[in-house]
């Protein structure tokens, strides 16, 4: 499924794949039985859903100041706003600016909330911060991508240069899961995100899947974590892989 390198992707664990990359990898399958990538070929989409869009995607956050302050300063989101239900309960939406690629144009706190629901690729935080508990409040109540159970994989994010990302990550003390150039390994957190762990797979058919990735240009992804631990994989715009291309 190709998605437009301005909506960050929550709903596939495959890697997102440019036309290039496509086209590069049919032809190393080619003379070696069927090529294992397969485009869509779905009609268009059904009069009646025209208009229809992923508008965001929601993480509920442990540490709301810390989360904010990741997706803000870190990746370069912009905070829209901040709505307190109630005492104990907040949700926060953040966005880049609108038109494209971050840095197309800035816009004010107003201006973005002005075109919420026109928007793509947005990230809901709610956070729920009761103490009327028998921890007092003051244990993690949610778990991250990266441990399970969870049916959440991972946070999608495309990046005009991939090794340039990460030594901004690097630089801002994120932690890095998998540099670029390293493969997934059978075991880490970066495997279990993808839901390679005992629980859901074997050892063997989780190195054969993250095998057949590795021809897809994963190895050269970035793997990074957010405060609360979810996993975000970063993907260079023009997909690197192996062969140059």
């Amino acid at each position: 499924m190709h998605f437009t390198p301005a909506v960050l992707s929550t709903l596939s664990a495959l890697p997102y794949l440019t036309n290039a990359c496509a086209g590069h990898l049919a032809a190393r399958q080619a003379g070696a039985g069927a090529s294992p990538l397969t485009l869509g070929d779905d009609p268009p989409a059904a009069q009646a859903t025209l208009g229809y869009t992923i508008n965001h995607f929601s993480l509920i956050a442990n540490d709301l100041d810390a989360m904010i302050a990741f997706y803000r300063d870190v990746l370069g989101l912009r905070q829209i706003f901040s709505y307190t239900a109630s005492p104990t309960y907040t949700v926060a939406y953040l966005g880049y600016s609108h038109g494209g690629k971050n840095g197309t144009g800035y816009q004010t706190g107003e201006e973005l909330y002005a075109e919420k629901n026109n928007s793509e690729g947005l990230l809901e935080l709610v956070h729920q911060n009761s103490t009327d508990r028998a921890d007092g409040g003051t244990a993690p109540l949610f778990v991250p991508s990266t441990k399970v159970p969870n049916t959440f994989s991972h946070i999608g994010l495309i990046v005009p240069d991939v090794e340039a990302a990460q030594r901004r990550m690097k630089n801002h003390g994120v932690e890095i899961v998998k540099p670029v150039g390293e493969k997934v390994k059978w075991g880490t957190e970066g495997a279990v995100a993808f839901g390679f762990d005992e629980a859901h797979s074997t050892v063997k058919d989780a190195r054969a899947a993250l095998a057949g990735i590795e021809q897809i240009g994963f190895d050269y992804f970035l793997l990074i974590k957010d405060p609360d631990g979810n996993l975000i994989e970063v993907q260079q715009q023009e997909t690197l892989v192996a062969g140059g291309v």
